[in-house]
């Protein structure tokens, strides 16, 4: 159970128990000072304390149980406090920190929370809850709407920004925060601190004491005297707190009353606003909200920064009291977008720009007439997905393509839109009625308005991008797009005209001008960002001969590897213009704090003089405005607000897509009806990996862009040879451009000489050729096998077993079976010729690779145990069950290569110590641990290993031995430092922890080494069909055997016989091992596989619980023994052995059994089941 998770008070009379139990092994640091308390019941107050988790970390008590800490009243069944973890945003230097927060009585306070079992307490922050008076009018305690983990306490003058560790600690909180409103509901009134009336206070009772002891009188009056001076000193003290506490109270009214007319006052000055606004000038509003550097950009408090408005520290110590809620930041901006069918305003003609700007606007209806264009319908949205959409890590991908050009990294469809790269070049186009705009100023003689109509244009191709966190396809070399948009007067058309450099041509005709464009986009990945950087000149031609070209700023992508992705673009953008104006546009970079993002600011310059003529100003992904002018020269006091106007807005649509298109985006890809016969093979919309994505059929997606990549790759080869492109060609500057005829060919459609460049689509792979394909073709895997390993050679001796004669097909599974070993066995070429009767299969007697490591736990540790010794530990940590091979098999590695092992064994050490027990106990350093610690590995293999350190030491924690192996053997020290303990005792001491049973991905690679041994053509080739057989206990063997085979391109399969899990946990494990494998030691996608796998698990024969024998199994292996010489043992390879049996009578496969070892753990067993090991002579 998570913490916080509950409120959940213990009862006396219901579980007595549990007060004998409940103390404090916590250290609590008050002021800096140690001492040692302890929560326990409470005899004055009945009250107890519920233990609390702090999740991995220590408990505050030593007893489980639930996750608040609360304190209850039994006679009132009401809680009373309530205390545990939370985190609190700081600032954005420190981000979320833990705190320990504890709600008594009605006030709020928190403490910091230092290391797993120290808190520091005092001063705490304090927030008392509102009195009852004020209780309509109090700050509400509010849940996040976009993480269901937040919630945010405000005030009048503080907001104090929570998060809980699930939804369920957030319900808990927040209940027991309303509860405690209403149980402590109210602050002294004025009548509560009214002053009282005097009392009187006597000495009667001191004067009779007095005198029963003899005092006489002068005395008694002196102590009488002396007394009644010092209450009355007291009553005046009191009475003049009163009168302050009095002059407080009215002091906190009139501030309040004051700001409720304050926020009369805003809320009706705004109202006044938007009603002028309404009234033609609503395009003021947001160029307010643009200037306005404090204003936030979005309407959800939760919003109004990355993690929180306030930047808080810990300093605040004083206690803050509950208010109204002030308006929110959305309430202070205006909303007063114009859409495009309102009158659009003009400013007078260019000759009148040194008149004085009256800010009164005049409609364009008094202009030049505008184009009208056709209406065509088009979709909407895109087809509902077919299957469910698999989730893949990014960073996992392209972690080892830092600094690297990401157009050579192969990604998987699920990080694409459906949408490619020629099509994205036409969404730029999306605002092109700017650039209609932009000819009828022309037309008007007001260059002025055409170029600031332009620069709106050139920042408007940005908005989509906002939320769009895929990438479009890559183009194949030859694919071409058409757009042919008569209802925004358009034909378009684009092609990708090289590969290396990848360079995307297009041209579109509008009525009047042209737009001509060829753009290469660089793009490189710095850890935590990615870096677009375009390269090429896009123009603009008007009829009348006006030219404008300018170049995009530059794009990075954030948040890649953890965090919400989002974009930004930043960078100068300078439109040179061939007329009398150039425009000059700076996209502001967003900074982590910036609550008012995606600002575009610009001028305009006269070409002639350098005068600035008018201001651009705005946001890339809503609006641009402009002031005419040069603000700078004005005089004080003078506002270019007020003359601001709107230039240009974002189309405002709901977007339907998990891609946030636009709905014009939406339409780029749609085939409608009678278009796919007018196409070109070349078109975009043809491509069947982008239709597949499209549909939701991610499957046939990826399979498809595997085939489309493979032709890719020849490409190269092609523009090599001096491959042309068909539609556009160089001019005397270098850049492509139109050549015609495209329209032409289409109309007649006349495609001859046109090839057919997406083929065929092929149908969907099985998932282990899909991983198969990546393996087969990644350099990396190649080079696994160049490293150092434990094994000097990956030898294993073979035997041949024949189990019966065929008889009719009819198989003896279930008979006593005879066995026989065939020597020697029929290996390499002989083994598939002549066909034989017999049935038989092979064993690989990888227990006897070494007297005590034995099995697949020498091929675990191949790998492993020379990085270990390149990286200088001195001493490992691990641990197993009591019979553990792997703890075993440390030990004994460890001891050989003078490293000193630390074996954790789990339940209580035996009477007599045999098998695999005593082998550990031998070798290594052996601690038996209770199996409620043993459960949580993790934690206990951390605190040991930090125990063994000491001072100066260093830890190798498991993702830190997977890191170092990932690293390429010849950039490696071979000369590493050994252990030295007799020459250096003082050596600092490293230590690595090696997980229960080795199985990590690096334990993959001595199997893997193993599978390559068996496929040299003297054993048993790379071209027969095979079926390996193998017991599976975590199942890191079969799934190694398996990538063995796939990454060889051999046509082997693996079955596994599952023994300690379900096939769910196996395909889980089969899943990780099979991702951290292609992450670490492969350039290769993360993910690659759906919900099959590469290895079949099975059933054993007779199922039971792990670690359990069944009658007769003894037995069994005792003939097996006797009968072949191989020694079986009944937990895990007679498993192996009985389905090896199996499969041998009834597949013409042959088959391989991987002996995995473990008959040393037959000593434990004939201990713990010695009714089964009385055997008959």
């Amino acid at each position: 159970m998570n913490p916080l998770c509950c409120i959940a008070p213990v009862s006396v009379e219901k579980d007595p128990a549990v007060l004998k139990s409940q103390t404090l092994s916590q250290e609590l640091v008050v002021d800096g000072n140690c001492c040692d308390e302890s929560l326990s019941f409470n005899n004055n107050s009945n009250v107890i304390l519920q233990p609390v988790s702090f999740n991995s970390r220590m408990s505050l008590s030593t007893n489980g149980g639930g996750d608040l800490l609360a304190e209850k009243c039994d006679e009132s069944d009401e809680i009373r406090s309530v205390a545990g973890i939370l985190y609190k945003w700081v600032n954005y230097g420190k981000g979320w920190r833990e705190r320990w927060f504890v709600l008594e009585d009605g006030v709020l306070s928190y403490y910091k929370v230092h290391g797993p079992d120290k808190i520091v307490v005092g001063p705490p922050t304090f927030f008392t809850l509102s009195t009852k008076k004020y209780i309509e009018q109090v700050s509400s305690v509010r849940a996040s709407k976009s993480d269901d983990k937040r919630l945010s306490i405000f005030t009048g003058t503080k907001t104090l920004h929570l998060r809980c560790q699930s939804k369920e600690d957030r319900a808990s909180w927040i209940e027991a925060l309303l509860a405690a409103k209403d149980k402590f509901p109210r602050l002294l009134t004025s009548n509560e601190l009214a002053p009282s009336e005097d009392f009187v206070v006597t000495a009667e009772k001191l004067r009779s004491r007095l005198v029963e002891e003899g005092i006489n009188e002068t005395i008694i009056k002196d102590c009488e005297s002396i007394m009644l001076g010092e209450f009355a000193e007291v009553q005046h003290q009191l009475k003049s707190l009163q009168l302050k506490h009095m002059l407080l109270l009215d002091t906190l009214r009139r501030l309040e009353t004051e700001k409720i007319e304050l926020e009369k006052t805003v809320v009706d000055e705004t109202k006044g606003r938007d009603s002028f606004c309404g009234q033609g000038n609503r395009r003021f509003s947001d160029f307010y909200s643009v200037m306005s550097e404090g204003s936030a950009s979005d309407s959800e408090a939760d919003n109004e920064s990355r993690y929180g408005v306030d930047n808080e520290t810990d300093d605040d110590d004083g206690i803050f009291f509950d208010t109204n809620d002030f308006l929110s930041a959305e309430s202070l901006r205006s909303a007063s977008y114009r859409s495009r069918d309102n009158p659009i305003y003009i400013h007078s003609p260019r000759g009148e720009k040194d008149a004085s700007f009256s800010g009164h606007l005049r409609e364009a209806g008094t202009g030049v007439k505008g184009i009208e264009f056709p209406y065509i319908k088009r979709r909407a949205s895109l087809p509902e997905p077919k299957e469910k959409e698999k989730p893949v890590g990014l960073w996992s991908i392209i972690k080892d393509n830092i600094g690297k050009d990401l157009s050579g990294v192969c990604l998987p469809v699920y990080f694409n839109e459906p949408l490619s790269s020629l099509q994205k070049c036409f969404e730029d186009l999306e605002y092109s009625y700017l650039v209609d705009e932009a000819l009828k100023w022309g037309k008007q003689e007001n260059e002025l308005m055409r170029i600031l109509n332009v620069a709106a244009f050139a920042v408007s191709g940005y908005a989509s991008t906002e939320g769009r966190q895929c990438k479009p396809f890559n183009p194949l070399l030859g694919e071409t797009y058409e757009a042919d948009y008569p209802d925004k007067g358009l034909r378009f058309f684009s092609e990708k005209v090289s590969h290396h450099p990848m360079v995307v041509a297009c041209h579109c005709e509008g009525r009047g001008w042209k737009f001509l464009a060829d753009s290469n986009l660089k793009g490189k990945f710095w850890g935590r960002s990615i870096q677009l950087d375009p390269v090429g000149v896009l123009t603009l031609q008007f009829e009348d001969g006006e030219t404008f070209q300018w170049s995009k700023v530059t794009t990075s992508i954030y948040n890649i590897i953890i965090g919400k992705i989002y974009c930004d673009h930043y960078g100068t953008m300078r439109i040179k213009g061939s007329g009398t104006y150039s425009c000059k546009l700076k996209f502001k970079e967003q900074s982590i704090i910036d609550r008012n993002p995606h600002q575009v600011h610009g001028i305009v310059q006269d070409n002639r003089t350098g005068e600035k003529v008018a201001v651009l100003i705005g946001k890339w992904d809503e609006a641009m405005y402009y002031v005419m002018g040069d603000p700078s020269t004005k005089p004080k006091g003078y506002d270019p607000m007020a003359e601001a106007v709107l230039l240009w807005e974002r189309d405002k649509s709901v977007t339907k897509t998990r891609y946030n298109l636009t709905p014009f985006a939406i339409s780029l890809n749609e085939l409608t009806p009678g278009l796919r016969d007018k196409l070109p093979p070349t078109d975009s919309r043809l491509r069947p990996d982008q239709r597949h994505l499209e549909n939701g059929e991610y499957e046939l997606a990826n399979a498809e862009k595997l085939r489309l990549e493979q032709l890719q790759r020849q490409a190269r080869k092609l523009q090599d040879r001096g491959w042309q492109p068909r539609w556009f060609g160089k001019d005397e500057d270098g850049c492509y451009r139109y050549m015609g005829g495209y329209w032409e060919a289409r109309e007649k459609h006349k495609w001859d000489g046109i090839p057919d460049i997406f083929g065929q689509p092929c149908d969907l792979p099985a998932e282990e050729d899909v991983l198969k394909h990546y393996l087969v073709n990644d350099e990396s895997v190649c080079k696994l096998f160049d490293r150092r390993w434990a094994l000097s050679c990956p030898d294993a001796k073979i035997n041949q077993i024949m189990t019966s004669s065929r008889k009719g097909g009819q198989s003896m599974i279930s008979e006593h079976i005879p066995y026989q070993n065939i020597i020697p066995p029929c290996l390499g070429e002989g083994m598939f010729g002549k066909k034989n009767d017999s049935s038989s299969f092979y064993v690989v007697r990888d227990d006897l690779l070494h007297p005590l490591v034995n099995g697949n736990k020498s091929r675990k540790l191949d790998a492993l145990l020379p990085v270990l010794e390149d990286n200088a530990v001195t001493e490992v940590v691990t641990c197993g069950g009591c019979q553990s091979a792997h703890a075993a098999a440390v030990a004994v590695s460890c001891a050989e290569r003078g490293l000193k092992a630390h074996i954790l064994l789990r339940g209580e050490e035996p009477e007599t110590l045999t098998g695999y027990n005593l082998v550990s106990k031998l070798y290594g350093d052996v601690v038996y641990v209770p199996r409620s610690v043993y459960a949580k590995r993790e934690e206990m293999l951390a605190k040991h290993a930090e125990l063994i350190v000491g001072a100066g030491g260093s830890i190798m924690w498991p993702n830190d031995v997977m890191e170092a192996s990932f690293k390429p053997y010849k950039s490696r020290v071979h000369n590493f430092p050994r252990a030295d303990p007799i020459n250096c005792p003082d050596k600092p001491k490293k230590v690595a922890i090696i997980n229960e049973g080795a199985g990590d991905a690096i334990a993959l690679l001595g199997v893997m080494r193993l599978i390559k041994y068996l496929s040299q053509k003297h054993l048993f080739g790379k071209e027969q069909t095979m079926k390996i057989v193998v017991d599976a206990g975590t199942g890191t063997t079969a799934v190694g055997l398996a990538l063995g085979a796939l990454s060889l391109g051999l046509p082997w399969e693996v079955s596994a016989v599952m023994l300690a899990d379900k096939i769910e946990g196996y395909k889980r494990k089969e899943q990780s091992l099979i991702s951290e494998f292609l992450r670490g030691y492969t350039s290769s996608p993360h993910q690659v596989l759906g919900n099959g796998g590469i290895v079949q698990w099975v059933d054993r024969r007779a199922p039971r619980k792990f670690g359990n024998i069944l009658k007769g199994e003894v037995e069994e292996c005792r003939r097996i023994a006797q009968e072949t010489g191989v020694l079986v043992d009944p937990i895990y390879t007679l498993a192996a052995w009985d389905l090896a049996t199996q499969l041998s009578q009834v597949q013409d496969a042959k088959i391989i059994m991987l002996h995995t070892g473990g008959t040393l753990g037959m000593f434990g067993l004939a201990q713990r089941y010695k009714s089964c090991f009385h055997m008959n002579a």
